[in-house]
């Protein structure tokens, strides 16, 4: 399978022992509802590959810039369009966490909002050295997706994810590093070829074997239950839109 061969294709996929997954949206690689579509697909087929693990990269100046806010002033604050970008939003970060073989993120340039949650939800974060992380929902006034309950299941204190999440200050990768929220820095130069050896060396151990061991993890990291999370901030996110249409409402005929 190779989507990049289609026209109009968001993501690319070259498969092989590392199957390699790459975001192609420029300028920013942001996750529109059609990019979530086709990754949601492209992570769903490889489970009939014969990959032993999959590498997630972005193409272009960096990783992923987030979710694609210009569909947001689309929705014009509907509801019913609301529920329906959330319940795909639960679905797409599901399909990266059920990838049956290990997920590595090569995090180059910039992961931003959604960009970095979609690394957080992979098995492995890789970030090159100049790497900008951060979570910037809270200056245009909307919640991360899951209420940060994909950081949490990484085990980061809870002080940095309220400190991410509410400040919306940019990090850097020695900073992610420290924290926890990467697990390895590699060079800026040649980070493509450095990330997809790092993808090589885990493969190494066949897919058999990586497919059992990451099915053992996610069973025993269910006690988390980040996905309840997710449930939750749905619901919460649904009654915020309609709570502000009906203040629009009632405004216009006062």
């Amino acid at each position: 399978m190779n989507s990049g061969s289609n026209q109009g294709s968001l993501v690319r996929v070259e498969e092989g022992d590392v199957a390699i997954v790459t975001l192609c949206a420029p300028p920013v690689n942001a996750i529109s509802s059609a990019l979530r579509s086709q990754l949601t697909m492209a992570l769903n087929a490889l489970a009939a590959s014969n990959a032993s693990v999959v590498l997630l990269r972005g193409e272009g100046r960096g990783f992923c810039a987030g979710a694609d806010t210009k569909e947001f002033a689309g929705r014009g604050g509907d509801p019913v369009l609301t529920v329906e970008s959330l319940s795909a939003s639960t679905r797409f970060w599901e399909a990266v966490y059920d990838v049956r073989v290990p997920v590595v993120a090569a995090m180059h340039g910039f992961a931003i909002g959604a960009g970095m949650v979609l690394g957080s939800l992979c098995d492995f974060r890789l970030a090159s050295a100049n790497c900008k992380i951060s979570m910037p929902e809270i200056a245009v006034g909307i919640s991360v997706a899951g209420g940060g309950s994909q950081l949490r299941r990484l085990g980061l204190r809870e002080g940095f994810i309220r400190d991410l999440l509410l400040n919306g200050d940019t990090i850097g990768a020695d900073v992610a590093l420290r924290e926890g929220l990467v697990d390895r820095i590699l060079p800026d130069k040649d980070f493509e070829a450095a990330s997809l050896a790092w993808a090589k060396h885990l493969a190494r151990h066949g897919r058999p074997a990586l497919m059992a061991m990451k099915a053992a993890l996610n069973l025993t990291e269910a006690a988390k239950d980040w996905r309840a999370g997710n449930a939750l901030t749905r619901s919460l996110s649904v009654n915020f839109v309609e709570s502000s249409m009906g203040r629009r409402e009632h405004a216009k005929s006062a």
